[in-house]
């Protein structure tokens, strides 16, 4: 057998095991699933954005690149808590937030923002401590 018979045999043989189903996914490619934080309030937190809190509906582009849904808010301080991940499970409590009110369109966080992290907030009732915040104006 010729080389061109040979690579025309392994050519057949791969896409019939393509066809067939028998073609292995190479083991770099990790499965992907859907992101269970979809439709689910969470809090972003980027480097070059600030912290934010809403419901996140996608990504743009990859897993850096959240969407929030229309009613986001930034959070510019909050009074108790510590960090972003104790705010996830516990909600603002308190007084002396500083929380912008809701935005009236999507956020979209792009690459240049530096997403860090993203955290799912515990559960609606928490969510509600986030949204029931008194606006802050920047005073």
């Amino acid at each position: 057998m010729s080389i061109r018979d040979e690579i025309i045999a392994a050519c057949v043989a791969a896409l019939v095991g393509d066809i067939k189903g028998e073609t292995e996914t190479p083991a770099s490619t990790p499965p992907t699933r859907p992101d269970p934080r979809i439709n689910k309030p969470v809090i972003v937190r980027a480097n070059k954005a600030g912290v934010y809190v809403g419901r996140l509906i996608g990504f743009d582009g990859g897993k850096d690149c959240p969407i929030l849904d229309v009613g986001s808010r930034q959070i510019h301080y909050w009074a108790r808590g510590g960090s972003v991940a104790s705010l996830a499970e516990h909600g603002l409590q308190g007084d002396g937030h500083r929380v912008t009110g809701p935005a009236t369109g999507e956020a979209w966080f792009g690459p240049g923002a530096e997403v860090v992290q993203i955290v799912q907030i515990k559960d609606e009732a928490t969510y509600q401590t986030f949204l029931d915040a008194a606006v802050w104006h920047g005073e």
